[in-house]
């Protein structure tokens, strides 16, 4: 049988959702994906490199889980990792680009691993030294299966403001999609582009360059942070605070943790409560919260009481504190635990799908405390 029959035969599984992005789901610790209203749309079958992780919150430890970028959704496609004995391979793994329709990609490729961003996908190409030995070149793919960038480069980044930050001949460059040159990077440490400019160090102190390499704000701060809707926090090396992009203090270094904007607001920490502020500097909800997370799709966690709910940016208790703990809304879906589960809600707070039940849950627990 061909290949690409025979993946059309694995891929027949996957439904016909279309322009959908997916949350993972759990069979032991193969991965599979849903809808945001619960739907099973890729059947947990795939390997998944899960990682599962101990963390203590309000004297309770609690179990979290991650995958590696490449096995999440972005721009509408996951890369999966399929066994070889699919192909009828003894051992090892291939990896196949697919979008939620089930729509096949890429082609399958032992060497091919992504970071999804921007609509395009790092492609790593595995190559010999030696008998015993093994290493890699990095190139870029987009979302259609063309490559964009021939594997070349000894490392490189995800796309960000349309730049990637790549090393070739032990010297870090940004290129564009097309694999040009946009500029050279003789800083001791350089972030991704986004908004235009990106942080870098010059001297011990960071300031931010435009994509020509210049630095568009003097380097002056203890550290900086990207920009997000017309915003960069600063750090003065004891507070934080907000810049504009002509380098002016929106609010000045006042808060003892602060982060990005999200959809306007950012979340501010000062004596030991949480709140938000708008682009001017203003508190837009009061710093009164035992603490908070970032707003994601017009809500934002809240923590009071003793538990978790959500609120909307008129700090409106959208779904009620009930939670021993939850994650940022995306997708339209929120992990949330309670009572020794985790399972995944939407924005009007009904339970949609089961990621764990309390067997399940205890039983990671357990090996996790080994």
């Amino acid at each position: 049988m061909k290949k690409k029959s025979l993946f059309f035969l694995i891929l027949c599984f996957y439904t016909y959702l279309s322009n959908a992005q997916l949350s993972p789901i759990f069979d032991g610790t193969d991965v599979g994906y849903i809808d945001s209203t619960g739907k099973i749309i890729i059947p947990p079958k795939y390997t998944s490199d899960v990682e599962f992780r101990l963390f203590s919150f309000n004297g309770e430890n609690l179990v979290d889980f991650q995958l590696p970028f490449w096995a999440q959704f972005s721009n509408n496609a996951v890369t999966l990792k399929i066994p070889q004995k699919f192909l009828f391979v003894t051992n090892g793994y291939l990896y196949a680009m697919v979008n939620a329709d089930g729509k096949y990609i890429f082609a399958p490729d032992s060497n091919f691993i992504s970071m999804l961003s921007e609509g395009i996908a790092v492609y790593k190409k595995f190559y010999k030294t030696s008998k015993k030995s093994y290493d890699f070149d990095y190139g870029y793919v987009d979302t259609t299966g063309k490559i964009l960038v021939l594997p070349m480069y000894k490392y490189a980044s995800k796309f960000s403001d349309g730049a990637a930050l790549v090393l070739e001949d032990n010297k870090y460059f940004f290129i564009d999609r097309s694999g040009s040159k946009i500029c050279d990077t003789s800083f001791t440490d350089v972030d991704l582009f986004t908004e235009g400019l990106a942080p870098a160090l010059r001297d011990d102190k960071y300031g931010f360059i435009n994509k020509q390499g210049k630095f568009a704000i003097d380097a002056q701060f203890a550290y900086a942070y990207n920009f997000a809707d017309g915003r960069a926090k600063v750090f003065d090396g004891e507070y934080y605070g907000f810049i504009d992009k002509q380098g002016k203090y929106v609010t000045i270094p006042e808060f003892t943790s602060a982060e990005n904007f999200s959809e306007g607001l950012a979340l501010v920490q000062k004596n030991m409560k949480y709140g938000f502020i708008d682009s001017t500097g203003k508190v837009a909800i009061p710093i009164d919260y035992q603490l908070a997370f970032s707003f994601s799709e017009g809500l934002a966690a809240v923590y009071a009481g003793g538990k978790f709910g959500f609120i909307d940016k008129k700090q409106n208790l959208v779904i009620s504190n009930k939670y021993d703990y939850v994650s940022n809304f995306k997708y339209g879906l929120a992990k949330v635990w309670k009572n020794g589960e985790i399972y995944y809600i939407n924005k009007s707070g009904k339970q949609v799908y089961k990621i764990f039940t309390q067997s399940q849950y205890r039983k990671i627990q357990s090996n996790l405390k080994k």
